[in-house]
């Protein structure tokens, strides 16, 4: 069983596509993108106050 139909079974949906997992699942690439950014974006802000 693939971690889709397990999550689709935890969820209720019977096999049947959900949409809104189908949106997460296809932008996962671009949402790690975005958390790794804020990251980084932090760790500059903690560096910063760590020189000065």
């Amino acid at each position: 069983m693939s971690a889709y139909q397990r999550l689709c079974q935890r969820l209720g949906a019977d096999g049947e596509e959900d949409k809104d997992i189908e949106v997460i699942i296809n932008s996962y690439e671009l949402i790690t993108e975005y958390l790794c950014m804020k990251m980084f974006d932090y760790g500059v802000l903690c560096a910063k106050g760590l020189v000065e």
